[in-house]
């Protein structure tokens, strides 16, 4: 009878401790993940963003960061309705990573803004075309209850070290990018300036 006993608690505390372990991986999930799309959010990024820039500066390698905001969003919620703007984020999110590397972090930031980081490029236009490749697939048709909604997008991106070798001032010069690309008028994406902190080869 002992044994049983101390048998069903082991028992027990084996069964408590494990639930004990789930529940702080889940609530780890949550504190780095975007709970409508699954990505990674802010903290996620920046947690990926300083290893990228430890390992780039190791390694002396480049790596861009392209923040990609939608343009009209707005006007889908006021006309369709939340639960379709929702829709579009998740589909949004998905044809993103349908075009980009299992190496990269992809992160939302923003109500209905993106954040890319593309590990190692080998120059400045690759990041370029990947950000082509990306508005194109945003632009096409979203369905929604028997109707297309159109998109457009503007990208903003950053290279390091060209733009910045910190967080912040990558995050910065992506950003200033990104609004640059919403003032043009032929363009969807837009490369920041280079800045001073550039590193020579």
């Amino acid at each position: 009878m002992i044994r049983t006993g101390a048998t069903l608690i082991a028992l027990l505390l084996s069964a408590l401790t494990l639930a004990m372990v789930r529940d702080r991986h889940r609530l780890r999930h949550m504190a780095l993940h975007d709970p409508l799309t699954g990505l990674g959010n802010r903290i996620f990024l920046e947690r990926h963003l300083g290893q990228s820039i430890a390992h780039a500066r190791r390694h002396r390698r480049l790596f861009a960061l392209a923040v990609l905001d939608l343009n009209g969003f707005k006007t889908v919620n006021d006309t369709y309705g939340h639960l379709a703007g929702d829709t579009l984020l998740i589909e949004t999110a998905r044809r993103i990573q349908k075009h980009i590397c299992k190496e990269d972090t992809l992160a939302r930031t923003g109500g209905d803004k993106f954040t890319l980081l593309l590990t190692e490029i080998g120059r400045s236009e690759d990041a370029v075309g990947v950000a082509k490749t990306l508005t194109a697939a945003i632009r096409q048709p979203f369905h929604w209850e028997g109707s297309q909604i159109t998109l457009a997008v503007s990208v903003g991106i950053a290279i390091y070290p060209d733009h910045g070798d910190d967080l912040n001032g990558l995050l910065q010069h992506a950003d200033l990018a990104m609004y640059q690309a919403k003032d043009a008028a032929d363009s969807d994406w837009a490369i920041a300036e280079s800045g001073p902190d550039r590193i020579d080869s």
